[in-house]
């Protein structure tokens, strides 16, 4: 499935696109796809990503605690906190950095 995709990829019909290694190339040359247009060509094909977001977000934040992971992927600490307490995984005996976060 992935060698049939990598040799059908579309925006590589263009002279200056022609060459970009990107897995899945935008329209503008060397550029990749957006997250948006990679996120609707999907959900047209009947796949959602809701699930898998936040089946990883949870997997993570049983790993990581909730002020970490929500820098990591762009949350809000209140967020990431109570998806954490949603899950289980408070991590409330961390130690808190030196600026007390």
């Amino acid at each position: 499935m992935l060698t049939n995709y990598l040799d059908n990829r579309l925006n590589l019909n263009s002279a200056a696109n022609a060459r970009n290694r990107s897995l899945f190339p935008g329209r503008r040359a060397g550029q990749h796809l957006t997250t948006t247009s990679l996120r609707l060509r999907l959900r047209n094909l009947g796949l959602s990503n809701l699930d898998g977001r936040a089946a990883a977000i949870r997997h993570l934040l049983q790993q990581a605690p909730a002020p970490v992971v929500a820098d990591m992927l762009g949350y809000s600490t209140t967020t990431a906190t109570r998806i954490a307490f949603e899950t289980g995984t408070t991590w409330q005996r961390y130690a808190a950095d030196k600026n007390g976060r």
